[in-house]
């Protein structure tokens, strides 16, 4: 199963790569053909050139009031020469608010260019790789349409500028300015150098003071913001004698070592470059010596990033050259590559420094001021890559970690956030456009490839162009992986070649609304909390865990079993449960996909469902007949396709089933069911471009969905049981199935005066309406009580799981959940196919309880030594536990769900 999963995700992985190869191909094609025009700068300031810039795309005043037709309101002909947005540069167009792309307006014909604050867009080389990068636009929407799961994609120049696609308006702060600068991004840096080893020579001798102490610290920090988790570092001081920056990060020998970039590792080096004191004298022979046997002995012994190795010399000034240190160290092949960069204006001697650079492969910089150290720092990014530049055949795909990107909620994490009123999504559309207002995050993955210059000069030069590249949103992964094959308390994970987590259910990478500043170097170790009896003390190293990881990185496929602390229920419930764990490598790219499943129950799964394509007559009207009938949210179970036609967007998962299981009843056996699950998705005819009311059904999701919904119709029934509910004070009874289906029916007596809806006037910001069971329970197997339910099943079969709110109080009236797992058993084994439950009047609950336990007369019950025991009783206090500990019934309310 987890090798059919690998290569579903490799498939679509596959078509990421074709997008962003195509694009490569083309971008190096249109460079070779360019006419460069030194003169396009002039033009571009005269107002005779122009270019779509995402900054000066349709600018309203900061004084708009709104109102009218916006488009019009941005168009400059309406504004009086005088005024700004009137200038050169500026230009229009329509923007449409586009689902697939996070709810931002786009437009998807064009793609828009995005020039960083420290880059001057009307240099002759700026604008001219601006200009023929224009060509692309065909192949984005090529791309698009051939694929139209395809996220951003974009093209990030050696000049500094990004054009992506479809074209959007780059949001600007007056209190942030814009600090991006597409080359110091992970995607870029991964594909344009390789893997690097680099040790950073800071001199901290008496001359550093002032403001070449500023510019040398930010040097240093520009090149730790270069570096990604597979390059590794350290930064070594000199005046009199070398030691390492950071104290602790020296071998047991006391010797410095190399450290691997991670965003921990760096957040050190830089608290302790800010704390830096300047005295002495440099002794140069000591720093150079340091640096070389360091990278030496990690050459030998095959440790470390295992290619590129560099020396970076911070420093205000260098004596001599060193020649004999160099001899020894890095003659005949040179392989370590030596980058000085000098600090100060006023240095008389360059020849020294420029030379250890050019004898070693390295480059010279010379920085005179804080405002150009990025510029300079950057110079060293096409050195490094000038050996895979020269193999011009070969381009290297190279995958990022995970990052967030700003999205747009869906409506049930409304609930969670807190907005109380259900907002429209128009009005989260305006909120979007007019404040950028926050929304959560996206996770996504980007695949990158370098783009080289192909001209053939007399000298072979190597030229780096830029770097192609796509984001791949991690949920895109995870739906590949049907949740329903899994089945309740299985979950699917993936990590990278660093063993970092690329998604799991226990990956968090949010605090309220905060990013955590690491969540993007989550290691596996660190979410897989293994319970072992003998050692108590938590994360307690388990070398099983340890062994799944190694092989995981490697890439080998293979199985583990691990007993693993679980919690549920926002943390406040703690289960231990023993988990297998089967392991396969995404082939073409650096990570793993894992799937865990309980060892008690996940190994076998209720399956089976109605054949849909007999001529069999299915009436989804007869089988859900009403409205009080729920599916899991996220789960796919018929859709069409992306770019689809908005007649064909539903605004309910229950709308769009209707709708397909409509069609399944007219058109019989001649169904169209798509393919299953790969993208990009199936094309209905012949093999053009994609038909936008194409579908793709998960064949096997949707018989088991009718076969349950058959199953399930008891809930529609016209015979009453509200009798016997009523004694118990049950006000709502539900089943949630396997196939995502959750069905409930009330019993409850209809309060006459409450209003269900918001009607205009009606709401109440303090005090929000109760959202209804369905709303907020429409999960089927991930819902909390389902898992319990599942689980507490082997202690014993016949119980029921029981749970009150927590910390409720003395707030009523407030409900309990009772739930019970229903497995289907044969030949001896056994699974669980749904969880039935009900919800009861909190008082009646108690109430029942206390009768019971006082007996019939009152009295209580009479124990051993003769005593009448009851909950009446003054002098004893009666609790019920839940399975976790949490009261369920108190005479003392405050007391209940603590």
């Amino acid at each position: 199963m987890v090798k059919r999963m690998a290569a579903e995700v490799q498939v679509m992985m596959q078509h990421k790569i074709d997008a962003i190869k195509r694009i490569m191909e083309l971008a190096e094609n249109i460079a070779l053909d360019h006419k460069y025009d030194k003169d396009r700068g002039e033009r571009l300031k005269e107002g005779r050139y122009t270019y779509y810039n995402a900054k000066k795309l349709n600018v309203l005043s900061d004084d708009d009031e709104g109102g009218g037709d916006e488009f019009g309101r941005y168009l400059s002909q309406y504004r009086d020469p005088g005024d700004d947005f009137y200038a050169p540069g500026y230009s229009r167009m329509s923007l449409t608010a586009n689902k697939h792309f996070s709810g931002i307006p786009v437009n998807t014909s064009f793609s828009s260019v995005h020039v960083p604050t420290n880059v001057f867009d009307g240099e002759p080389k700026v604008i001219n790789a601006i200009d023929w990068s224009r060509k692309l636009d065909e192949t984005f929407k090529d791309n698009y349409q051939r694929d139209p799961s395809l996220s951003w994609q974009y093209f990030g120049s050696s000049t500094g500028f990004l054009r992506q696609y479809p074209a959007m308006k780059w949001l600007m702060y007056e209190d942030d300015p814009d600090m991006y600068d597409a080359r110091m991004r992970d995607w870029y840096i991964k594909s344009a150098a390789s893997p690097k080893d680099i040790v950073i020579l800071l001199d901290t001798s008496g001359s550093m003071t002032g403001l070449r102490k500023e510019i040398a610290k930010h040097v240093v920090l520009n090149i730790m913001e270069t570096l990604g988790e597979d390059d590794f570092v350290t930064v070594l001081t000199f005046s009199d004698e070398t030691r390492p920056l950071v104290e602790c990060f020296t071998d047991s020998d006391g010797e410095p070592e190399l450290v691997q970039a991670t965003t921990e590792n760096i957040a050190e080096f830089t608290e302790a470059v800010n704390n830096i004191a300047t005295m002495e004298i440099a002794n140069f022979t000591s720093a150079l010596t340091e640096a070389f046997t360091l990278l030496e002995r990690y050459r030998t012994k095959k440790i470390g990033a295992e290619s590129n190795q560099a020396i970076m010399l911070v420093t205000d000034g260098v004596p001599y050259t060193y020649e004999t240190i160099f001899q020894e160290y890095n003659q005949p092949h040179k392989p370590v590559r030596v980058f000085t960069y000098l600090i100060g204006r006023e240095i008389s001697d360059l020849e020294a420094a420029k030379w250890m650079a050019c004898e070693n492969k390295g480059y010279f910089t010379h920085v005179t001021t804080l405002a150009e150290v990025k510029e300079q720092v950057l110079k060293y990014i096409p050195v490094m890559a000038r050996p895979l530049v020269l193999l011009r055949e070969t381009h290297p795909v190279r995958w990022t970690g995970v990052y967030a990107d700003i999205e747009v909620p869906n409506d049930r994490s409304l609930w969670v956030i807190g907005l109380k009123k259900p907002t429209t999504r128009k009005r989260i559309r305006e909120l979007q456009g007019k404040e950028g207002s926050f929304k959560g995050y996206k996770l996504m993955t980007s695949v990158s490839i370098p783009v080289y210059n192909k001209k053939n000069h007399t000298v072979r030069i190597a030229e780096l162009l830029g770097v192609a590249g796509t984001d791949v949103p991690i949920a895109e992964i995870e739906k590949l992986i049907p949740p329903y094959k899994l089945g309740v308390n299985g979950y699917s994970f993936a990590v990278n070649n660093n063993g970092y987590i690329l998604y799991h259910p226990d990956l968090r990478p949010m605090f309220q609304e905060i990013l955590k500043p690491n969540y993007n170097s989550v290691d596996l170790a660190e979410v897989e909390l293994v319970h072992n009896p003998q050692h108590d003390e938590p994360r307690y190293n388990d070398s099983a865990l340890y062994m799944m990881r190694k092989e995981m990185v490697d890439q080998k496929d293979g199985l583990a079993r691990l007993t693993v602390k679980v919690h549920m229920d926002d943390m406040k419930r703690v289960t231990v449960r023993e988990q297998e764990y089967f392991y396969y490598n995404i082939s073409n790219t650096p990570f793993t996909l894992g799937i865990v499943m309980p060892t008690k129950y996940g190994k076998y799964r209720v399956s089976g469902g109605l054949e849909l394509n007999q001529n069999r007559h299915i009436d989804a009207t007869s089988i859900f007949s009403d409205d009080r009938w729920k599916l899991h949210p996220d789960w796919v179970y018929c859709e069409y396709n992306y770019a689809g036609t908005d007649d064909r967007k539903f605004d309910s998962p229950e709308k769009n089933m209707k709708h397909f299981l409509e069609r399944l009843a007219d058109e019989k056996a001649s169904f169209n069911w798509g393919q299953s699950r790969v993208r990009p998705l199936p094309k209905c005819q012949g093999n053009g471009y994609y038909q936008a009311d194409c579908p793709k059904c998960d064949k096997e999701l949707v018989q088991a969905l009718v076969l349950d919904g058959e199953i399930t119709k008891i809930f529609t029934d016209e015979k009453s049981r509200k009798d016997l509910f009523k004694q118990f004070g049950i006000e709502l009874s539900f089943v949630s199935t396997r196939s995502g289906l959750t069905r409930w029916e009330e019993h409850k007596e209809k309060d006459e005066f409450a209003t269900d809806e918001y009607d205009d006037g009606s709401f109440d910001p303090d005090n929000p309406r109760e959202p209804h069971f369905s709303e907020v329970n429409n999960e089927a197997t991930d819902e909390v009580w389902y898992k319990r339910a599942v689980e507490y099943h082997y202690n014993n079969p016949n119980s029921f799981v029981f749970s009150v709110p927590f910390d409720i109080g003395d707030k009523r009236p407030t409900i309990v959940t009772a739930t019970h797992a229903i497995y289907k058993e044969q030949n001896g084994r056994k699974a669980p196919a749904a969880v039935v439950g009900v919800q009861i009047d909190y008082d009646k609950f108690a109430q029942n309880f206390m009768d019971v336990t006082t007996g019939s007369g009152g009295a209580g019950y009479q124990t051993k030594s003769g005593e009448m025991l009851s909950c009446k009783n003054e002098s004893i206090e009666c609790y019920v536990l839940d399975n976790n500990g949490f009261v369920a019934i108190s005479e003392d309310p405050s007391n209940i769900g603590k």
